[in-house]
């Protein structure tokens, strides 16, 4: 059981590769580096910790993740211009 963890866990991608990713130059011009690398710690922080409390058997997909890290990236950039803007 825990060899079949590992062996998910292994799968995961690295977050130097994930951010090479073409879809995230996307989001270079008008988001700061920092909000795209905390999305992608973020998620695959979040898919590490399901695998190793038995949440997930699978790592899905890389259009799967890069999916679920575009929309954190979008929801953080929605979450800062309403931030912005309720500051004004």
């Amino acid at each position: 059981m825990m060899e079949d963890r590992r062996e998910l866990l292994r799968k995961i991608p690295k977050i130097d590769e994930v951010l090479q990713d073409e879809r995230l130059f996307f989001f270079t011009e008008s988001t700061p580096r920092a909000v795209i690398v905390e999305s992608v710690r973020e998620v695959t922080q979040e898919l590490r910790k399901d695998i190793l409390e038995g949440r997930r058997n699978q790592v899905g997909t890389k259009e799967t993740l890069m999916t679920e890290i575009v929309a954190r990236i979008t929801g953080k950039k929605k979450k800062r211009s309403e931030e912005h803007t309720s500051e004004l």
